[in-house]
């Protein structure tokens, strides 16, 4: 078959059949996204009478008073679909109905993962608006969950449910027991779209970072600007010192606690492509070398589940000699004085596109915050994408450039940071500038980013972790004792391989004429 000449459908792109073929990721899972894509908004389309209802129950208006936008304006993100609602309240034109995209975070294989993210986004919200008021977030105006539970502001309910919660919240208050979020659970029949949902601000002011970064990053005041204001979010965020490693969520009731898994895109990411976890829900960490050994697990499942993990033998055993050696070294990169703590919220996701800015760079504010976790000491480190360069880019000319912007951050950051404890006239100790400069010495910087990454885990250990301990370049060899019949292994994986691509070559076929636009080369 002739691959440059046949083609395969994705969403926003047509792919190459030779580009798919060695593509790194699960290209034959996506071909699905598509079609689930047109399903979930021809579903939005026919329910839009209950979308509206939902948005004026939470913000206590009239369902004449909302009218659901056209399909056009409507923003596909990577895990989300975001609706934009009109109406006129309280000086606003629009808010957000946002709900997460089921075919990519693992809803049809692990059952609850949607509601699992909403709980945690929306706890993290109120986390944020309580603890943290400076950092600039939209505004939180309800939520539901797949199962009929919707909770909207204490403000939009009746005057007999806001003095209940006062009365409940008094007494609460003289025993010493913790108080609920501002939000009010009720129960109402299971959401037609078949997901929860959060109802969030529309950000009427500014503009993605993204849309102006690679033009306007050599501008010296644009760069302060914008330095300055992720450093006191950053520090903001990391003020107040968590107990253990995890996610924030909400039960039912209402009440916010630090009780769910630490939630990042990749484990919803890998669950979504039927490739286990093993990492319950309900555990969180109290150990930073325990939750780095269950990312390396996530790294051993992938190696095994994924239909085109593996290119070759080779490529195979130089794989599970990477994770095993990374587990090797893993001491070498954890500090055993914050190992069990403090633990500090970051926010995992924090990219061009989640932050949106002014004119000058000044930040107006940050969008989904469905992945922030309290993490550990190591994982407390400046933006990689300082520079505009992927991650496993950051080699060579990149990584002195990086490094030389790194610089300029960490005095903006050290800066920031002595100005935020004058004012509240408290002393952290150890300082959140020194931690992340101790992370970019110590290699934690790396280290932790391989162990977040799937893709770059083998690229990143070869050129940032190899190179502290050995100059040799030949790639070590431990595979057989990553696990048992490594050989048995192998050959069975390249056995699923070459059945992944016979069937990617028979999804693929000849572009359309009237598709010539969306073609990606």
């Amino acid at each position: 078959m002739e691959t440059s000449s046949q083609w395969l459908k994705l969403i926003g792109k047509n792919m190459r059949l030779s580009e798919a073929l060695t593509e790194e990721d699960n290209i034959l899972h996506m071909l699905q996204y598509p079609e689930k894509r047109i399903e979930l908004i021809v579903l939005v389309l026919e329910n839009e009478n209950e979308i509206l209802d939902i948005v004026a129950r939470c913000l206590d208006v009239k369902i004449d008073a909302c009218k659901l936008s056209d399909v056009g304006d409507w923003t596909h993100g990577s895990f989300n679909l975001c609706v934009p609602i009109y109406v006129n309240w309280n000086g606003k034109t629009r808010v957000i109905f946002r709900i997460p995209l089921p075919y990519k975070i693992g809803e049809d294989l692990y059952p609850g993962n949607a509601d699992e993210k909403i709980r945690c986004e929306a706890a993290t919200y109120i986390h944020i608006r309580q603890y943290c008021p400076e950092v600039p977030i939209p505004l939180l105006f309800g939520f539901g969950l797949s199962t009929g539970i919707h909770f909207t502001p204490i403000e939009s309910n009746s005057f007999f449910a806001r003095l209940q919660r006062w009365f409940a919240n008094r007494l609460r208050t003289l025993v010493g027991f913790p108080l609920p979020s501002p939000f009010v659970a009720g129960r109402r029949r299971t959401p037609p779209i078949g997901t929860g949902y959060l109802v969030l601000e529309y950000i009427e002011e500014g503009r993605m970072l993204s849309e102006t970064f690679d033009s306007q990053i050599g501008d010296p005041s644009r760069r302060q600007n914008l330095f300055a204001d992720l450093s006191r979010i950053m520090i903001s965020l990391a003020r107040v010192p968590q107990p253990r490693i995890g996610s924030f969520t909400i039960d039912n009731k209402g009440f916010v606690s630090l009780s769910n898994r630490p939630l990042t895109l990749q484990l919803q990411a890998q669950e979504n492509e039927g490739i286990p976890t093993k990492i319950d829900r309900l555990r969180t960490y109290e150990c930073t070398e325990s939750y780095a050994m269950d990312l390396l697990a996530c790294h051993d499942s992938r190696l095994l589940h994924q239909p085109n993990s593996m290119n070759d033998e080779m490529d195979g055993r130089r794989q599970m000699s990477a994770i095993g050696l990374m587990r090797s070294v893993l001491p070498q990169f954890i500090d055993s004085r914050t190992m069990r703590g403090p633990f500090f919220v970051t926010l995992t996701d924090l990219h061009p596109s989640n932050i949106f800015v002014n004119e000058k760079w000044q930040v107006q504010s940050l969008i989904d915050l469905e992945w922030a976790c309290a993490h550990p000491a190591e994982m407390l480190r400046p933006p990689y994408w300082l520079t505009g360069e992927k991650l496993d880019r950051l080699k060579g000319a990149n990584l002195d450039k990086f490094r030389n912007i790194l610089d300029e951050f960490m005095a903006e950051f050290r800066q920031q940071e002595e100005q935020m404890l004058a004012i509240l006239s408290e002393g952290v100790s150890p300082s959140r500038s020194a931690l992340m400069e101790e992370n970019w010495k110590r290699g934690s910087f790396w280290f932790f980013h391989a162990l977040e990454s799937p893709r770059g885990f083998y690229n990143l250990f070869k050129q940032h972790i190899m190179p502290r301990f050995s100059q040799d370049t030949d790639f070590p060899d431990i595979s057989q004792y990553w696990i048992k019949d490594t050989r048995t292994i192998i050959r069975a994986k390249l056995e699923e391989r070459k059945s992944y691509l016979e069937q990617l070559c028979s999804a693929a076929s000849p572009l359309d004429s009237d598709s010539d636009g969306d073609a990606s080369s």
